[in-house]
């Protein structure tokens, strides 16, 4: 049985041809990496440099990766998977990269929101993207 990708998930994915491709890679923009695959290579270039900081929080690129393992892990025990949208509604906090980065590493797909919308625009986005995710006030511990 073949892998089934995010793009067979996705309604209206509109892939770039091979030609464009081809032409971004040339160019170098494009490097083949996911998000997962920077936060790895950085973890092992640059383990305690600092990766976020917010008003209450210094985080180094190797405690974001445990941090984001863990959440993961949490995620997955929660139910949540691989093609999976999940509604991501945060600050500019480092609570924002451990759930961006943990839902990339199992798989699911934030479908990402603006912290000035309100319960009408996110109810909407679950509706439509049939998201998991926890209830309004559910912890999730990291």
């Amino acid at each position: 049985m073949p892998k089934v990708t995010h793009k067979d998930l996705i309604d209206g994915w509109h892939p770039f041809t091979n030609e464009k491709i081809d032409k971004f890679v040339s160019k170098g923009f494009w490097h083949g990496l996911t998000v997962c695959d920077c936060l790895d290579r950085n973890v092992q270039r640059f383990p305690n440099k600092l990766a976020v900081v917010d008003d209450t929080t210094k985080v180094t690129w190797k405690g974001l990766k445990e941090k984001t393992s863990r959440l993961a892990v949490q995620l997955k025990r929660l139910g949540v998977g691989y093609g999976d949208f999940f509604v991501l509604q945060l600050f500019n906090v480092a609570e924002f990269f451990y759930m961006y980065f943990a839902l990339n590493r199992i798989g699911a797909i934030p479908v990402m929101c603006l912290p000035r919308h309100r319960r009408l625009e996110i109810d909407h986005e679950i509706a439509l993207h049939k998201a998991k995710g926890p209830t309004r006030g559910t912890p999730i511990k990291l």
